[in-house]
């Protein structure tokens, strides 16, 4: 997130908080194992849209980077081509790190995702973090106080705003999908380092768009953009949230062009100011990977961030194999992407097996 380009060069080293997650499941009683084709069918396509997330959102934010410094499509498209990897920033490093948490813990951990996150940064501080997070993990290490805790005291006492907690915000999607536990376990990976209500509440939106993009693949869905977009609306529990998404609802029916509704609802690392639009470029081309990432990535503002959140959401949706093969082939670290996503979505089936039964 931070708008603008940042100079890389690629490590040998490992993928986020330092390994690539062991399932150790720990989320208790499941159903019982569903037998039959449907079961079958459904964990598959639950772990091909669990790759398509992680996978989206690292495309997106690498391409959104490049698109810093190139930022008409077609100089964009020759950036792409020419380069040899496709490097990600902290947005996805961090939902890495969420990933991991789910995986290896079963659930979330306030001060054990904390501590994945400031390893994460030890390890590659050239990622583009913002001065928040950074922060915090020095605030942390020195006082042993809780990561909330410190989070809270920033800008005034009123948390960060940013979009920080939306941008990682995948993983939880993947996991609950849209279940009464999501709220809960977004709210305590978002405060780790963004404490305001705001900022959580945007965090949410890009899970339960997520979660619901993976449903509707799993019961085999066509995603209806307008519908989706009142039924994420009238889920915001904050009015910046609900009066920005209630926007993006409008402008899909209306038909509006895609830079009016970023005009009109933001594009900046503010979280209500890009995370409507980023879920918006969405929606507007739900059937087609790449049109997702060319609005939310070329119109400006927060551009990496814009179309990681873009990128899980139509990867969800879509799965690997609607991200443009010369794109996946060349994102650093795919193979063990692709290997976490599969472990996450094989710790967290109940809805997969839910929907199989009906």
């Amino acid at each position: 997130m931070h708008g603008g380009p940042r100079a890389r060069t690629i490590p040998a080293g490992p993928v986020g908080d330092g390994h690539v997650a062991n399932n150790t499941d720990q989320q208790g009683p499941r159903p019982p194992d569903l037998v039959g084709e449907d079961a079958l069918a459904a964990s598959e396509t639950l772990r091909d849209r669990a790759v398509g997330a992680l996978l989206g959102c690292a495309v997106g934010d690498a391409i959104g980077e490049l698109a810093f410094t190139h930022a008409s499509k077609d100089r964009l498209q020759a950036a792409v081509a020419r380069a040899q990897h496709l490097v990600y920033t902290d947005d996805t490093a961090m939902a890495i790190a969420v990933a991991n948490a789910l995986v290896e813990d079963g659930l979330i951990h306030a001060q054990a995702l904390g501590d994945r996150f400031a390893r994460g940064f030890q390890l590659e501080p050239w990622r583009g973090y913002g001065p928040g997070p950074p922060a915090i993990f020095k605030t942390v290490a020195e006082t042993g106080r809780a990561y909330e805790e410190v989070a809270r005291e920033l800008y005034g006492g009123e948390g960060s705003l940013g979009n920080g907690a939306a941008m990682r915000a995948a993983p939880l999607g993947v996991a609950y999908r849209d279940t009464e536990r999501l709220p809960a376990a977004c709210d305590t990976a978002s405060a780790v380092t963004h404490a305001h209500p705001v900022g959580r509440d945007a965090a949410l939106l890009v899970a339960r768009a997520v979660g619901q993009a993976i449903e509707a693949a799993i019961e085999g869905r066509r995603i209806r953009p307008h519908a989706l977009a009142q039924h994420l609306t009238d889920g915001c529990r904050s009015e910046e949230m609900r009066h920005k998404m209630q926007a993006v609802t409008d402008y899909l029916e209306a038909g509006a062009q895609a830079e009016a509704v970023a005009d009109a609802v933001g594009r900046s690392v503010s979280a209500p100011e890009s995370v409507p639009f980023a879920v918006y470029a969405f929606l507007a081309t739900p059937d087609d990977f790449e049109a997702c990432l060319d609005t939310a990535a070329l119109h400006g503002g927060d551009r990496d961030t814009l179309a990681a959140m873009a990128g899980s959401i139509a990867g969800a949706y879509l799965g690997e194999p609607a991200i443009p093969a010369p794109w996946r082939s060349r994102i650093e670290h795919r193979c063990q992407l692709r290997e976490l996503a599969r472990r996450l979505a094989d710790a967290f089936p109940d809805s997969a097996r839910a929907a199989a039964a009906q």
